[in-house]
């Protein structure tokens, strides 16, 4: 009986001791997985903005140059037009760049919380004729 006994805790404590060790390592594998899944996510959505960022300035650089066509040069209503064209521009590079860096920043954030070492990498974009530093994330290995 004492040996029964014995046998059953020798069992429990291997079964304990490496079963629990086994879990933990499929919980983590699952976990690293679900951040870097989060990462492709965030990634893949930065690159949706910055798409529809260029096609948006793509707009309004044409209509920007219908606009100037239909005015004589040196009109005011040229300067105007420019001026507007400019702003409009200049909001639309900064809600992308304002927007990509907060999602970087959060999904970085989120990937160091399950100790997954992650950075921002920045990639120049051409949006209306400007360059822009825009900042997707890779994983540190």
């Amino acid at each position: 009986m004492l040996k029964k006994v014995f046998a059953m805790l020798i069992s429990f404590l291997f079964m304990a001791s490496f079963g629990t060790s086994t879990f933990a390592a499929e919980t983590k594998s699952t976990d690293y997985d679900k951040v870097m899944a989060s990462i492709e996510k965030t990634n893949y959505e930065i690159e949706q903005k910055i798409a529809k960022a260029v096609s948006d300035a793509d707009k309004l650089e044409a209509k920007y140059i219908t606009d100037i066509q239909k005015i004589d040069e040196g009109d005011k209503r040229y300067n105007e037009r420019t001026e507007k064209y400019n702003n409009d521009l200049d909001k639309l590079i900064t809600d992308l760049y304002t927007t990509t860096l907060k999602m970087s920043t959060d999904a970085i954030n989120k990937a160091a919380e399950w100790g997954i070492q992650a950075e921002a990498y920045w990639t120049l974009v051409e949006i209306g004729g400007r360059w822009v530093w825009i900042d997707p994330i890779r994983v540190c290995h």
